[in-house]
């Protein structure tokens, strides 16, 4: 199945199929925000509402997610399995046909599919991407590559410089923001000084993009993911979308589609880290929030918001009690692998071990700690820092990362199912011109589809 065949496809078919006829008597919008919440299951929405609240009262005020859903998606890719992964769920996101997992951009035959971002570049429009893990990573690059594994990062990062668009001057993503340097200094090949040859300001700190006054840009901010939310006092993302937005919209007749993934809430989720989960849940909250202002000042742009998938099937309450602390998930402030590191990387005295522990504990977690849940902790370090190889230094490790999670989330009462993916349903969030063909339930492929629909009709 070539390009040329589904752009005939997306042309005579999408456009009639998924907008409705009022939805085409209205203003068609300008400029579309798509954010992706990178394993933002139910759990996540509920989960975060109470954690904003923290303390429950006679009134519990809504988050921004709340008060834009309309509608809902399923996930699955294209075999019978169900449950997706990043690649595959993106792929249906962002072209809106279903894939094998593992897949960028390509069909079940290897194939390239149309993307979004393809869409828009054949309508003079500007394309951007903002995202707290490497730029190469699944989700975005299902937006400008075609890659039959998303394992191949390297080979990836090279469609910024290779897709037809790139090649005819005209750069598949006009605004590259995230992590993943380390993907762009190749053997054979540097990508970076490629980038800048066709025109690309480079940047490596986020407030050097104030410095920047118009696209294309590339902004690399790490070696591989951003730092957690939870463990860092920068908002990346939001202080991402802010420059993304200011750079897409600077002297742009044509409107422009910028992609914005809360990339590491399925970190956190695959983690079962219900403190990590929620500060992202609010770094993505806060990009949210970015881009609706921007629309309701602009009046031209549409905000859609959904999930790839859930990870880690959060429950909010486990085991026969009817309860859940949102409060003492807000007193630990530092993920539990940051944490672990922290204590594994010290120089502890066997004497003192325990001792210092603790205290770090109490610094860093901020809740009860008993004898007995102190003892693993202790044990651990000392496995680690008595093995002589990497297989017994990684069981320590995971020893000790594991005990601190159950403590957590024992004393939250925070249920969690897998360490993987689950196919629960996502929500849809949406706001702006059009934001109506989003009400109700659909297919996480319809989503792409209403959106290339939106982009043909410029």
């Amino acid at each position: 199945m070539n390009l040329t065949f589904l752009k005939h496809l997306t042309v005579l078919t999408l456009i009639f199929s998924f907008i409705s006829q009022s939805a085409l008597a209205q203003e068609k919008p300008k400029n579309i925000i798509y954010l992706i919440g990178d394993g933002m299951g139910p759990g996540y929405i509920s989960a975060y509402r109470y954690y904003k609240n923290q303390v429950a009262d006679q009134t519990l005020s809504p988050t921004l997610f709340d008060q834009y859903l309309v509608g809902t998606a399923s996930t699955r890719p294209k075999d019978e399995t169900w449950v997706t992964d990043s690649a595959a769920s993106a792929t249906a996101l962002s072209t809106g046909i279903k894939t094998y997992n593992g897949a960028v951009a390509v069909d079940a035959e290897q194939q390239p599919l149309k993307t979004l971002f393809e869409l828009a570049k054949e309508q003079q429009m500007r394309t951007g991407l903002a995202v707290t893990s490497s730029v190469t990573h699944a989700t975005p690059a299902s937006f400008y590559a075609h890659q039959k594994s998303r394992r191949q990062a390297e080979e990836i990062a090279t469609w910024l410089i290779d897709n037809s668009f790139a090649k005819k001057g005209a750069p598949i993503v006009d605004v590259v923001l995230g992590g993943g340097e380390k993907y762009f200094n190749l053997p054979q090949r540097h990508l970076l000084n490629e980038l800048k040859a066709l025109g690309f300001s480079h940047v490596s700190q986020l407030p050097q993009l104030s410095e920047v006054k118009q696209p294309p840009v590339i902004g690399l901010f790490a070696e591989n993911g951003l730092p957690s939310a939870l463990n860092s006092s920068t908002a990346f993302l939001a202080d991402m979308t802010t420059s993304a937005l200011t750079l897409l919209n600077t002297d742009n007749k044509n409107g422009f589609v910028l992609l914005v993934e809360g990339s590491q809430i399925d970190w956190c989720g695959h983690a079962n880290d219900i403190a990590c989960t929620m500060a992202e849940m609010q770094s993505f909250e806060n990009a949210f929030e970015v881009a609706l202002n921007f629309a309701k000042q602009d009046k031209q742009t549409l905000v859609v918001l959904t999930a790839d998938h859930d990870t880690g099937g959060l429950s909010v309450g486990r085991e026969k009690k009817y309860e859940w602390h949102s409060d003492k998930v807000a007193k630990v402030k530092m993920t539990a692998r940051a944490f672990t590191e922290l204590n594994l990387k010290a120089d502890y005295s066997e004497s003192t071990t325990g001792q210092l522990i603790e205290q770090a504990w109490n610094e860093h977690i901020q809740l009860p700690l008993t004898r007995d849940e102190l003892t693993p902790l202790v044990k651990a370090y000392a496995d680690f820092n008595k093995a002589q190889d990497k297989q017994d230094k990684s069981l320590a490790y995971k020893q000790f990362n594991d005990h601190v999670k159950h403590v957590i989330n024992r004393q939250t009462n925070t249920g969690w199912t897998t360490r993987g993916h689950t196919a629960n349903d996502v929500g849809v969030f949406a706001f702006g011109p059009t934001s109506q063909i989003f009400v109700g339930h659909q297919d996480n492929t319809d989503i792409a589809k209403k959106l290339h629909s939106l982009v043909l009709a410029q």
